[in-house]
């Protein structure tokens, strides 16, 4: 898997990756305001937990789109991190960044639900 087959998805990447830091740069929404009311202060806090899980989320994901990105440079992109087999070629096509094939998707997702039990 070289550099080149994979052009057009890095492209997609790196505009994902350059979304996803812009967005980051903003802090807006997670600065504490102090509010005399009550239900303001609350609602406040809401929005403030909010903003702080969207920055999480992005920072996530722009971890994993620079790993799928490294995996193009390095000639392991579509290969899955915990069974070594090919990704299938639609689930990049949705998920570009996707570490794993759906079968071990599958599994993370059941072992993490079971664990949140």
């Amino acid at each position: 898997m070289t550099t080149s087959r994979f052009q057009n998805v890095k492209e997609i990447l790196e505009a994902r990756r350059a979304e996803l830091l812009r967005n980051l740069e903003s802090r807006e929404g997670i600065q504490i305001e102090h509010a005399p009311d009550a239900i303001d202060a609350i609602q406040n806090l809401m929005q403030r937990e909010f903003a702080v899980d969207r920055i999480e989320r992005e920072s996530r994901l722009l971890g994993q789109i620079e790993e799928a990105l490294h995996g193009i440079e390095n000639g392991s992109y579509g290969i899955c991190a915990d069974c070594g087999e090919e990704i299938g070629p639609r689930r990049l096509a949705a998920i570009p960044w996707a570490a794993l094939c759906i079968r071990c998707q599958h599994e993370a997702d059941w072992r993490g639900a079971e664990s949140r039990s």
